[in-house]
């Protein structure tokens, strides 16, 4: 099994678009290699580590939401 992901492999995993993969690594938000024929390659472990839960802050009961999505992310364009 590969160590790398095609932009649309990892969007299945993340349940976004290819093109949003390609876009959130052009703005820094996750690191990618480019290959010499110019294909976008995400290291599988940098999906493990965008599927991986951020535990909420405070304890329950709080005013937080403790399920909030993690703000590691951009937010799809669609």
């Amino acid at each position: 099994m590969s160590n790398f992901l095609t932009p649309e492999q990892a969007g299945k995993l993340l349940e976004v678009t290819g093109y949003t993969i390609r876009r959130w690594a052009n703005e820094g938000a996750i690191s990618y290699v480019k290959t010499p024929g110019g294909y976008y390659k995400i290291p599988r472990s940098e999906i493990e580590r965008l599927m991986t839960p951020i535990p909420a802050k405070g304890v329950a009961g709080d005013d937080e939401q403790q399920d909030a999505p993690p703000k590691a992310l951009p937010k799809p364009m669609f």
